[in-house]
């Protein structure tokens, strides 16, 4: 298993070190993330250079890792707390599902998925191939200019078209699963975590406390990943 994260230059802040030494390990950075869309997705070269932040280019590239070489996706502020194949297997899909605002939004009417940003797209795993990933790619291409970063190659377009895969049941054979919060994303950075997990969970808090975070949202030290939403995407400092 191959584990693909991204930085702008191959420099990583010492903060980010976290998957390097436990599994076989590629970082992309800028130049590799262009490379790879020009040799193996040429059709895509002319969207992913027009895109007006660099953001959206990483957003874009996770999205062909997946499809070219199949593996996990993790930002670099994903912590792994146990091994990662135990949640992988059996699965040739997997995404994770965070909590969040319950909006009434079709075709899905219960449960996460009526958020947009429920499943976001700082951990994603597959197999090489999978159809999925050229949805995403299309609703990529698709998207209007106006659009959000999230609507356009972030969370909000993973799940656009995950509601399309699924209502489509295209590739029907290929499995999906969407993990439940408390395996990969026992912390939302939205409103149902409330302040006394923020103040320890958001690693933009200057109260942040990793272990007291685990002891709120897994207790039961059930979540194989937990992320503190540094958000580095803001241009935040990150030492």
């Amino acid at each position: 298993m191959i584990i693909h994260q991204s930085w702008k230059t191959r420099e990583i802040p010492p903060a980010f070190r976290e998957w390097k030494s436990k599994y076989v390990y590629t970082l992309w950075d800028d130049a590799d993330n262009h490379r790879l869309i020009k040799t193996h997705y040429p059709w895509f070269l002319g969207r992913y250079e027009s895109f007006p932040s660099p953001i959206m280019r990483a957003d874009a590239a996770r999205i062909f890792y997946m499809h070219q070489y199949g593996g996990v996706y993790a930002d670099l502020d994903v912590i792994c707390l146990k091994p990662i194949h135990e949640l992988l297997q059996g699965h040739e899909l997997v995404l994770g599902n965070m909590r969040t605002e319950p909006k009434p939004v079709l075709p899905f009417t219960s449960g996460e998925w009526n958020y947009l940003h429920g499943v976001p797209n700082a951990f994603m795993a597959s197999k090489p191939g999978h159809g999925f990933w050229m949805v995403c790619a299309r609703k990529m291409l698709e998207a209007r200019d106006s659009w959000t970063v999230e609507e356009v190659t972030g969370p909000v377009m993973i799940w656009r078209a995950l509601q399309e895969y699924v209502r489509k049941e295209m590739h029907f054979e290929e499995s999906v699963y969407i993990a439940s919060p408390s395996l990969v994303f026992p912390y939302s950075w939205t409103w149902p975590s409330g302040e006394t997990e923020h103040a320890v969970c958001s690693k933009q808090r200057v109260s942040f406390n990793a272990t007291r975070c685990l002891e709120i949202v897994d207790p039961g030290r059930r979540a194989f990943t937990i992320t503190y939403w540094t958000h580095t995407w803001e241009d935040k400092v990150v030492e």
